[in-house]
């Protein structure tokens, strides 16, 4: 986890949750968000100004594949994540994600009952290309979840997420933090979805109508 999500809403909705001035005047839909795609996210400047811009979902690995998580009970204690827990955070409004589940390998999409997910991530630049790129920190599932899947996206509240951008803290310090925060996750609905959201290239809307009845998990 997490390994799909959804930016469909217009980007003044996202404004209106977690206010920030924005690089992108327009948001295009997006049902199927996919690890290597661009991406909304926030950064907040040394001024404290928070700015949105496009950002491409997965840091480079050490081998040839794409690190599109990272655990948040232990990024202060990997050299890849430790330095940009330190000064380069990122938010990430989402509508909602995807996950599939563990046993029947189903897929399901968790949306949160408020409209609008904000997800802590880390960002680099690439040393390649100098193109921004981030990871979504993740926790564990709250019990009801756990039988689809044990890991989350790390989702905050909107004062939570003005925090982690900026305020100004030691690694430890954000460790505990994150601890702290992760110990809470938002209410959301949780129903299983269409098998097309397998497939990256398909991206509609029809991909987060249930399959079956919705239930509050």
């Amino acid at each position: 986890m997490c390994g799909r999500m959804t930016q469909y809403t217009p980007i003044d909705t996202y404004r209106r949750v977690f206010p920030f001035s924005s690089r992108v005047s327009e948001l295009s839909a997006r049902y199927n968000v996919a690890p290597g795609s661009m991406v909304l996210a926030v950064i907040a400047y040394p001024d404290g100004e928070r700015v949105g811009g496009m950002m491409r979902w997965g840091l480079s690995g050490p081998r040839s594949g794409l690190l599109i998580n990272a655990r948040s009970e232990t990024v202060a204690e990997r050299p890849r994540f430790r330095p940009l827990l330190a000064k380069r955070h990122t938010v990430i409004p989402a509508n909602g994600y995807y996950e599939w589940h563990q046993a029947s390998r189903d897929p399901y999409y968790f949306r949160p009952t408020d409209d609008v997910w904000l997800f802590l991530g880390l960002y680099d630049l690439e040393r390649t290309s100098g193109e921004a790129a981030f990871v979504i920190l993740t926790a564990e599932a709250p019990e009801p979840w756990q039988t689809i899947h044990p890991r989350v996206p790390l989702g905050v509240s909107p004062h939570q997420a003005a925090e982690w951008l900026s305020a100004d803290k030691s690694p430890g310090e954000w460790q505990t933090w994150l601890t702290r925060v992760a110990s809470f996750q938002a209410p959301a609905e949780v129903y299983p979805v269409s098998r097309q959201v397998n497939h990256a290239r398909i991206d509609h809307p029809e991909l987060v109508v249930p399959v079956a009845p919705a239930g509050s998990v």
